[in-house]
């Protein structure tokens, strides 16, 4: 194996091929010449270099023990307001007088249909709220 190959392996070797230890071609070329040694020996040395800035631990804030029983407690407490909101019957709101026919056929139409659609009104129990379907 020359020099060029040898480079070139170094990119993808596995580390016991960089220390030169096995019988793979890559590995004898390495115990042989003392360039490429040198460069495997910086490679393994940026290896090393980024398993010790990933081994340390970043500090962290340890949380007031008052503090800590909220993580539990505010989850708790949203999951059984929600039981109780649900476990509610449902309201019933009553619904408004009805207009007298006289008022309902004077007021203005709600809306105006546009060419080629038909409209569909739905009055609700609540007086507010109309629905307005467009086909």
């Amino acid at each position: 194996m020359d020099c060029t190959v040898a480079r070139d392996g170094l990119l993808e070797a596995e580390v016991e091929e960089l220390r030169g230890d096995g019988d793979s071609a890559l590995a004898r070329h390495l115990r042989a010449c003392a360039t490429c040694r040198a460069a495997a020996e910086r490679i393994l040395a940026a290896y090393a270099a980024l398993d010790a800035s990933l081994a340390v631990e970043r500090p962290r804030r340890r949380m007031p023990r008052t503090l800590r029983w909220l993580e539990v407690a505010v989850p708790l407490a949203a999951a059984a307001i929600l039981v109780l909101v649900l476990a509610q019957p449902s309201v019933h709101i009553p619904a408004a007088p009805a207009a007298s026919a006289t008022s309902a056929a004077s007021a203005a139409p709600l809306v105006s249909a546009p060419a080629a659609h038909d409209v569909t009104v739905m009055h609700t129990d609540d007086p507010n709220i109309v629905i307005v379907w467009i086909n």
